[in-house]
């Protein structure tokens, strides 16, 4: 866990927010930074499902990943899904801000997770090519004896 927490912060973050989103009432319809999802066509019942899936699911990857088996193709997956979403809040709060006339704090919050969670991504990705060319280097190793 220690090299990845900054992974499980975003994936323990977007599960907070799939929480929040399942509890009754309208979250998003009650903050008006929110009601950009309204206009693009979410729930919050699609945001909670999606958030929280995915949230999950990286969670997962990462406890495998340090319990059982290295596995950085899996964890890029997670930290790309995580860039997806971040990026998409981030936007949707940039264009209410553009319109509101004044700068919302999860401009700020949600960029600066995209942008961590893309170094996670890069990082994973490196891990995933160092591992294949170390296996590929055993294998001929093995073979040569």
């Amino acid at each position: 866990m220690k090299n990845r927490r900054v992974e499980y912060l975003s994936a323990s973050i977007m599960v907070g927010l799939a929480a929040i989103f399942a509890l009754p009432g309208d979250t998003i319809q009650e903050n008006e930074a929110f009601s950009y999802f309204i206009r693009t066509g979410w729930t919050e019942k699609q945001l909670a499902v999606l958030l929280g899936t995915v949230g999950c699911l990286w969670l997962v990857a990462l406890w495998v990943n340090g319990h059982h088996r290295r596995s950085p193709v899996v964890r890029c997956m997670g930290a790309f899904a995580g860039v997806m979403i971040w990026s998409h809040l981030t936007f949707l709060f940039v264009k209410h801000s553009l319109s509101a006339g004044v700068w919302s704090t999860g401009v700020a919050v949600y960029l600066t997770l995209a942008l961590f969670d893309l170094a996670s991504c890069y990082r994973s990705a490196a891990d995933a090519y160092v591992a294949n060319i170390k296996e590929r280097f055993q294998g001929r190793s093995a073979g040569d004896g």
